[in-house]
């Protein structure tokens, strides 16, 4: 009997697919009678390997440090196999588990040939330990990844996939989701007498009146405590980890229900294509330029040819920074640049706000001071328009000349025009 195997099967809670369950639980009862498993290596589908941007062809892998391609130029997409039960630990048959799939996607990514990576997912889930393992490592790439699902993503595998940049599945018929949690116990009742005559029986200290009764109510038919202390919270976590990765996934689509990836394209993945439209879209992602068309986005019209970016052009750190095939690469001084000259534009936009805003503040005052000076204008032609002896502004003396009287307007409005005036100096 392989004791890791069982053992695994045993404590574990979870995510997994019901056809995926059944074939591993009739391993599980042939191991608990005596069935011996042989050590292989791991299956040749689920060992990752490299695609080679400038050939597009198969690179072999055996380990990250025998990627050593970095000095003729060309670029690699990593692509990674979850395929078959996850498990967090190796096993001695079938694929590897996920801390070391994780630690392979790690070494990867800090490779500077690679430019991506891509998870071919063809998995009914696992145990849910197996999913922080590769939850954790992929939140810490520094490169994109695509889930490229290959006819299954459902329960632990898709909780895994839900981290990934984008998820694509291969065909509109592949299954996709079954989120929740679930677990399996077996055994007898605390005290049994078997048929042969033997007696079994499980004993527990006074004190230690808590201890598995998740476990023993459940062999009594009570499940209430399993769900509310393992299940319900675990299944939670999936739910609002799926929703935060996910944000246009449906309430609907988080109760355990596997769909057709045709049915949620925009909610539980982002689009259906072939494994070469896949490797096209972690390119376009490294680059940050375009997108490749796939099923749901087939627009090419908004490809737009750097050269056409005339303000970015423009930035004399940026010059000479478009490739041979029309793609675009900042180094960290570049974009600090850009963010730099961005800062000042829109430094520029607030001060002409302000300087807009005193314009139009000395405008009205300008044309306040304008209609003032008519008033006055029309109060002084009107004050000065009859100089006769006859005025009443004026007093004849016996000699024949007019002077103007001591107590009239006229110098009040001299005086009133001065001080209007006198205010617009």
């Amino acid at each position: 009997m392989q004791y890791s195997f069982v053992k695994s099967l045993l404590e574990s809670t979870w995510m997994i697919n019901p056809s995926a369950a059944s074939v591993y639980f009739p391993l599980f009862k042939g191991a608990l009678s005596g069935l011996q498993f042989v050590k292989e290596p791991e299956p040749e589908d689920s060992i990752p390997y490299l695609v080679s941007l400038a050939s597009k062809g198969v690179v072999p892998f055996s380990s990250p440090r025998d990627l050593t391609y970095a000095e003729d130029g060309d670029e690699f997409i990593y692509v990674m196999n979850l395929r078959g039960v996850a498990l967090k630990h190796d096993a001695m048959c079938g694929p590897v588990g996920t801390r070391t799939q994780a630690a392979r996607l790690l070494a990867m990514d800090k490779n500077k040939s690679v430019i991506g990576h891509i998870m071919v997912t063809e998995s009914g889930g696992g145990q849910a330990s197996a999913v922080p393992e590769l939850a954790d490592a992929i939140q810490s790439l520094t490169k994109p990844i695509v889930a490229w699902v290959d006819g299954m993503s459902a329960s632990a595998a898709y909780y895994i996939n839900s981290y990934c940049t984008h998820i694509m599945a291969s065909r509109d018929s592949d299954q996709i989701g079954c989120i929740g949690t679930m677990i399996q116990m077996r055994g007898l009742p605390k005290f049994s007498k078997l048929e042969n005559g033997e007696i079994t029986a499980r004993i527990y200290a006074d004190e230690a009146t808590e201890k598995n009764d998740e476990y023993e109510t459940a062999l009594e038919g009570n499940f209430t405590l399993v769900k509310e202390r393992i299940l319900n919270p675990l299944n939670e976590q999936f739910k609002s980890d799926v929703k935060t990765n996910r944000s246009s996934v449906l309430e609907e689509q988080l109760k355990g229900r596997t769909f057709r990836a045709g049915d949620v394209i925009g909610s539980l993945i982002d689009s259906v294509g072939t494994f070469n439209d896949a490797v096209d879209l972690v390119t376009s992602l490294a680059r940050r330029v375009e997108k490749p068309a796939t099923k749901n986005n087939t627009n090419t019209n908004n490809i737009q040819k750097m050269e056409d970016l005339v303000n970015l052009n423009a930035i004399e750190s940026v010059a000479g920074f478009e490739t041979a095939d029309g793609h675009a690469s900042f180094n960290e001084a570049q974009l600090t640049d850009i963010d730099s000259q961005l800062a000042t534009g829109a430094e520029a936009i607030s001060r002409v706000t302000v300087l807009d805003g005193e314009n139009k503040t000395l405008t009205e005052t300008v044309t306040q001071r304008d209609a003032r000076i008519v008033e006055l204008e029309t109060a002084l032609a009107s004050a000065l328009g009859d100089d006769s002896a006859d005025s009443a502004l004026a007093d004849k003396t016996t000699d024949g000349k007019i002077t103007p009287k001591k107590d009239n307007s006229l110098a009040s409005a001299f005086q009133a025009c001065e001080n209007h005036l006198k205010q617009f100096s």
